[in-house]
């Protein structure tokens, strides 16, 4: 879905099979589908007008399904041309958010699949199919028997073409359209995770019929759909750019993509916040910097007891205090105490490092300085706290970096890679190595 494309056809609705009206299709990645028609749909709207589906058939003949079109449907009716004047003839255009090319469906009920298979930028660098530096048991990964992930169903890695491959994905059962694009985008983005890298879904086919095990080539629909990831980098990926790449996880990706699938679940906010942060080109660094610490501080009340004395201790002591104090100020007070039984952003910092210390150690020279400088970055940044920042420039810049290391082991201990695997993982791989430098500089300095 990296390429911008154009459709000609004939389009109608599947209430109105026999209103035929020509136009154009044209599907923008980062806009979705725009269809521009020399007539009307339906010649009783001339007003805003949603339509669940609108179907067309291309000039080669291809069935094409434009789903959920949620633009303003414009129209412009026709209008005798006065003396002088051309006629005005009638044309419309609206937008569409799901575009499904090769198959005709009447209903949003109707549409739903037993897979899909997706192409992924920088997958076959993953893989190991572009390194001269492979073996041959790596290069033989494409053809590895399925990879069971859990009740969900299989991932298999297929070769295609020359040195590519793609993802496949086969369900135990029939998955509706929303639940399956949102499963190609959590795959996508651990796929970005194990990469180091954003990567962009190139290409996405949704196999439909026939049961899981009885899909056949001609069975497959391509679904076109906006995404905002893009790829910014057309170079191949090396061993040292990727946190893991194939090779280094063969025997656990089934279990890798189950768990993520599970953690997609409960910390969806924290995942948002990560690839946001980890994949935006255009941030500000203050930006960036504010939601590494969000979704450390969000990880946190996921995965770590949220509250600092035992809550039944401790209504105990808010009721005391409140019937300490004169009537009138009691519920201020109440008001006012209503989280004071929750850690701080820098106990809750400094847990989240505590567990990992023996990595970031490797990393951070000084830990209580680190993890004070982050809080008073954090609060003068979002109360303006202090005069001035402690961190700026390329202090902030470093500090961000330890924040996404500190976030990534987090996601990589959540998808069951132990300690050891962790470690080499970070230690090897080329943005953490320079920061690695620059803290054994600062100490030796």
């Amino acid at each position: 879905m990296r390429e911008v494309f154009v459709l000609n056809g004939k389009w109608w609705t599947p209430a109105t099979p026999h209103h035929v009206t020509e136009g154009e299709m044209t599907f923008d990645p980062s806009k979705g589908a725009i269809l521009k028609l020399s007539g009307l749909l339906d010649e009783s709207e001339t007003c805003a007008m949603p339509f669940e589906i609108v179907l067309g058939d291309t000039e080669n003949g291809i069935a094409v399904t434009m789903i959920g079109s949620n633009g303003i449907w414009l129209t412009r009716p026709y209008r005798a041309a006065d003396a002088g004047e051309s006629d005005m003839p009638a044309c419309s255009s609206l937008c569409a958010n799901v575009l499904l090319v090769g198959r005709h469906y009447l209903s949003p009920k109707e549409i739903d699949f037993q897979g899909f298979d997706i192409d992924l930028s920088h997958l076959s660098d993953w893989v190991g199919l572009n390194n001269p530096r492979c073996t041959d048991q790596h290069q033989s990964t494409a053809v590895a028997p399925p990879h069971d992930i859990g009740q969900l169903g299989k991932l298999i890695i297929e070769p295609g073409d020359g040195n590519s491959c793609h993802l496949v994905l086969r369900f135990g059962g029939a998955v509706d359209l929303d639940k399956g694009i949102e499963l190609v985008r959590q795959l996508r983005n651990l796929m970005s995770l194990l990469m180091h890298r954003s990567v962009q879904v190139l290409r996405v086919r949704g196999a439909v019929g026939g049961g899981a095990d009885n899909i056949q080539s001609g069975m497959m629909v391509d679904i076109f759909y906006p995404s905002f990831a893009q790829d910014r980098s057309a170079s191949p990926l090396e061993p040292e750019d990727m946190l893991l790449p194939l090779c280094n996880i063969r025997e656990e990706l089934g279990s890798i993509v189950a768990k993520w699938f599970s953690a997609n679940e409960t910390m969806a906010q924290v995942l948002d916040l990560y690839f946001a942060a980890s994949h935006s080109a255009e941030l500000f660094p203050e930006t960036r910097f504010l939601m590494y610490v969000q979704a450390l501080e969000a990880y946190h009340r996921l995965r770590y007891r949220n509250f600092e004395l035992d809550p039944k201790e401790h209504a105990e002591r808010l009721a005391v205090i409140i019937a300490s104090i004169p009537e009138q100020y009691r519920e201020w007070m109440r008001d006012g105490l209503e989280h004071s039984n929750e850690p701080s952003h820098g106990q809750r910092l400094k847990e989240v490092y505590r567990d990992l210390s023996d990595i970031m150690d490797e990393f951070v020279e000084d830990k209580k300085r680190f993890v004070h400088q982050v809080i008073k970055t954090r609060n003068q940044m979002t109360h303006l706290e202090g005069d001035s920042m402690v961190l700026e420039g390329k202090d902030l810049a470093l500090a961000t970096t330890r924040l996404r290391l500190l976030l990534e082991l987090c996601l990589l201990r959540e998808i069951g890679i132990g300690p050891e695997k962790m470690k080499q993982a970070v230690m090897n791989n080329a943005m953490f190595s320079r920061i690695r430098v620059q803290s054994d500089d600062t100490d030796k300095a």
